[in-house]
């Protein structure tokens, strides 16, 4: 079975999950980013940073295997939430 990804750092402070760190539970990653990105006035997600990436669809990423990131762990930044971890194949 994989093991899942760390979001190891995320910059986007407009981000509600961004606390710190990213607070989601998950996120998912797609050709555009961060999927699970909101900008919104409130805050969200858990007490402290410990996501992981739920899926990836970014196909063309040497790290997705199965729609799954193998990566040791992602950084996202960035003003459009992009997963900067991200190594064409």
């Amino acid at each position: 079975m994989p093991t899942v990804t760390d979001v190891k750092t995320c910059t986007v402070t407009a981000c509600a999950y961004n606390n710190d760190g990213c607070t989601a539970e998950a996120v998912t990653i797609t050709d555009h980013g961060c999927a699970t990105f909101i900008s919104l006035d409130a805050r969200g997600g858990l007490p402290t940073a410990g996501a992981h990436v739920g899926a990836c669809q970014r196909a063309n990423c040497k790290f997705n295997e199965d729609l799954m990131c193998t990566a040791s762990a992602i950084t996202v930044g960035e003003s459009t939430a992009d997963c900067l971890s991200f190594e064409a194949r």
